[in-house]
């Protein structure tokens, strides 16, 4: 293994994740190229897969913008139950701590008041939030879609950056392929300003912050 390639790994696994342009910016002088920095990528992966950690490239839904993820990808029954060891009972203050370093690792994302899941969760989680998601699927990829663009004629739901592109080349809908006449609809913008301790709008994965008293 490339001692660029030691790095990188050692990089990830410490931040979790990290913007493309970050990444390229800290290996300035050993990765010069996105497509150098994914063929990187690929031989990592073919190393580490029997040790059940891969690394992948992905856009993050609110940013718009591409992370480079550290993911762990076991999922036998001691991966699955491991959250049974945890204890009932956790402080306020060790609860924040953990917050933050999910926010720091890109398991979730913070804006303004709310909390998002980050691209790292959704990456690691996909096959289980395929399963309990099952319309969140994004009519262009067939991936995961949390937050959505949603066509106002019949209900189908992209990722923001897949209908960017389609759209970029022609202005109908990708599925019921009726002009687009208007601008489409973020409906994780749809925000309910009652005072809801936890409040999840339809078909998104944004919540409300528990207001200090």
């Amino acid at each position: 293994m490339e001692f660029k390639h030691k790095r990188l790994i050692q990089y990830l696994m410490e931040k979790g994740g990290v913007a493309l342009e970050k990444v390229l910016k800290d290996f300035k002088n050993e990765i010069t190229t996105i497509k150098e920095l994914k063929a990187d990528i690929n031989q990592i992966n073919n190393l580490i897969k029997k040790q059940y950690f891969k690394i992948a490239i992905a856009n993050c839904e609110l940013t718009d913008k591409e992370v480079v993820c550290w993911l762990n990808t076991k999922s036998d029954n001691i991966a699955k139950h491991r959250s049974y060891k945890l204890t009932s009972s956790i402080s306020r203050e060790k609860a924040q701590n953990i917050l933050y370093k999910w926010f720091k690792i890109q398991y979730f994302i913070k804006k303004d008041e709310f909390i998002y899941a980050g691209p790292r969760l959704i990456l690691e989680f996909t096959s289980y939030l395929k399963s309990q998601l099952p319309d969140h699927i994004c009519n262009l990829c067939s991936e995961l879609v949390l937050r959505t663009k949603m066509c106002s004629n019949c209900n189908e739901i992209f990722h923001t950056y897949c209908l960017k592109k389609y759209l970029a080349k022609q202005h109908k809908c990708p599925s019921c392929m009726k002009t687009w006449t208007e601008e489409t609809q973020d409906i994780t913008n749809k925000q309910n300003s009652s005072d809801q301790m936890e409040v999840e709008t339809p078909r998104s994965s944004k919540y409300r912050r528990v207001r200090n008293s």
